[in-house]
Parts: C-alpha cells; structure tokens; sequence
C-alpha cells in the first residue's frame, strides 16, 4: 500500500488555511505482504492500485465498514481488494472521502465544491452504490 495520506484535522485547522492532501507516493513503508497498521485499511484497485486510508475515512463505506466488522479475512489482513473498481475511480472515491471528513461540519454555502469531472459521473455513482457510500 501506499503511505498514509495526511489528512487536516478539521477541528483544529481553518478551511482556509489547511492545504490539500499530498499526493500519495508509489514507495511504501511497508512491505506488501504485511497488513497495514491497525488504524489503515489497504483498499486495491482492479487494476492493482493501492490506496492506505485511515478506517475512520474509508468508513464512510458502509461496505467497507462492514468488511472491516467482518470476521472474514479482509478484515485480518485489513486488505479490501475491489476487483470491480479501477484505480482512477478508487482515488476519487478515497478523496471525497478526505472532503466529506474535512467538511461534514460546513454548511452548504461555507463548503467549497467537490470537483468531479462530467465523463466520471455515472461511473462513480455506481462505484458509490458499490460501496454504499
């Protein structure tokens, strides 16, 4: 998996002054067998892109909160594969998770617009059905 990717935390840091997340990096500080730390789950693309994201983010999925509650293997490994969900949709999905933790607390007015391009649009709102996000 990718290394973590740093989040703002929202309560401490103003809208206006937290810079967007770092773009996540191809080298890792962990092995790719090893699970990642208990507080990130490594979701992986179809196309074998992997994404480190904190479990209090990637919950925003209700199926990836349930995997995670699971007693299967996923949630030992802490490893979700997505076999249906290429890797340029899964990184969109995993940063508006970013926004919705970053913004939840905003109203409609103070909360800067999620850009999603026109040609992803119903590719990701099946993606977002998928994940019941």
């Amino acid at each position: 998996c990718h290394p973590p990717i740093s989040m703002p935390d929202p309560a401490t840091t103003p809208a206006s002054a937290a810079a967007p997340p770092p773009a996540a990096s191809s080298a890792s500080p962990y092995p790719a067998s090893a699970p990642p730390p208990d507080e990130y789950v490594c979701l992986v693309s179809s196309d074998n892109f992997s994404f480190l994201v904190p479990v209090a983010i990637a919950s925003t999925s209700r199926f990836i909160e349930a995997t995670l509650a699971s007693g299967f293997s996923e949630a030992q490994s802490r490893r979700v594969p997505l076999p249906e969900i290429p890797g340029r949709l899964l990184e969109k999905v995993v940063e508006y998770w970013g926004y919705h933790a970053r913004y939840r607390h905003m109203t409609g007015t103070e909360r800067p617009e999620f850009e999603i391009e026109p040609e992803m649009a119903v590719e990701l709102l099946m993606v977002s059905n998928f994940l019941d996000t």
